[in-house]
């Protein structure tokens, strides 16, 4: 796959996948599974993408965990 389609997948897909999160939950965890596993497929640079969201999301979470802690986010339980 040449690198321009690449880009173009991994940003629709990296949208798709954080929409379905924000909107649905785990509702839709399969798919977003499916993507990311279409990503490692057609990626020729597994090992360094996998390294790179590891640490993206670890990122991610501290933040987002840090953003809850504070207050800032806060969840209904309903």
């Amino acid at each position: 796959m040449t690198s321009l389609y690449m880009v173009i997948f991994n940003l629709v897909s990296f949208q798709a996948i954080w929409w379905l999160g924000v909107l649905w939950g785990n509702v839709y965890l399969w798919l977003s599974s499916l993507l990311l596993l279409g990503h490692f497929v057609l990626s020729k640079h597994k090992m360094r993408d996998l390294r790179v969201m590891w640490f993206v999301s670890l990122i991610g979470i501290s933040v987002d965990a840090a953003l809850i802690f504070s207050g800032f986010f806060i969840f209904s339980s309903t």
